[in-house]
């Protein structure tokens, strides 16, 4: 029913479907029936929907047939860890790869970092959705970034849920509503605070990648693995400033997201 009512809605004027949908989403609330849950690698991925921006974006978010992210197109295998101590997502927005490392990965502790307060209710809405305890998936409010301290955070409040809250805005200044001083943590302080000798990282974190991923490169740890997205049109060299820092430090890497606007996706490695 839902699927139907949301092509539908797809082919009208875009209010109407907004209201449509935001219709839908107030029955299902009462009904108690406001999840999509989804079956997919041995396991069960569910997330939460109370208004039409939750709805929108997390609508079929998990393509089952070939057991990848929708949006993004990324293979679910990538999640499964065997050989980490630890996974953390940077940028979770509203949690799909904090779902989906939660439960394909059961007993691994995760520490989720979002800063943007609405996208984090939403984030911990869909923790306890899916019986996270809150001792394992540990959701932070904390920016990451190359060294701990204090940034400067650029948060973009014209839209609900954004997903564009950034510490390098590039050209794209004016597009930000707020300014503010926010204090920061970076990968090897919170490593060596937790314990993390094998992390698994996911960095979603709009164009402050570079500095983020030389932190971690000169991390104190064992061995590391990752997805980072990285957003070329905020970097100066674009996608090379991260590569080559990967290709000096012997890291493996592969693209896993190819798109010809939207930012790409790499798999990465230490030897």
């Amino acid at each position: 029913m839902i699927t139907m009512l949301y092509e539908i809605g797809q082919k009208l004027p875009r209010p109407i479907g907004r209201l449509g949908a935001s219709v839908l989403v107030k029955v299902n609330q009462l009904r108690g029936t406001n999840q999509f849950r989804y079956n997919c690698s041995g396991a069960e991925f569910v997330y939460g929907y109370q208004d039409t921006t939750t709805f929108l974006r997390q609508y079929d978010c998990i393509d089952v047939e070939r057991g990848r992210t929708a949006l993004e197109d990324i293979p679910l295998s990538y999640f499964e860890l065997s050989d980490h101590d630890a996974a953390l997502d940077v940028g979770a927005h509203f949690g799909l790869y904090t779902v989906i490392l939660g439960r394909m990965n059961p007993d691994l502790p995760i520490l989720v970092f979002e800063p943007n307060q609405y996208n984090r209710s939403v984030l911990k809405q869909n923790s306890e959705l899916n019986d996270f305890d809150s001792s394992r998936v540990r959701i932070l409010d904390t920016i990451v970034a190359g060294e701990s301290g204090s940034v400067t955070f650029h948060e973009d409040r014209s839209t609900t849920g954004s997903p564009r809250d950034t510490l390098s805005p590039g050209e794209d200044t004016e597009k930000f509503t707020e300014t503010v001083e926010r204090d920061s943590k970076s990968l090897s302080d919170i490593f060596k605070s937790h314990n993390i000798k094998k992390p698994f990282v996911k960095l979603d974190i709009e164009g402050a990648e570079d500095e983020v991923i030389a932190d971690l490169l000169s991390a104190d740890i064992e061995s590391f693995a990752g997805i980072v997205e990285i957003h070329s049109d905020r970097l100066g060299d674009g996608e090379n400033t991260v590569l080559d820092q990967f290709d000096s430090h012997d890291v493996s890497y592969e693209i896993v997201k190819k798109h010809p606007i939207k930012p790409q996706a790499y798999y990465f490695k230490s030897s």
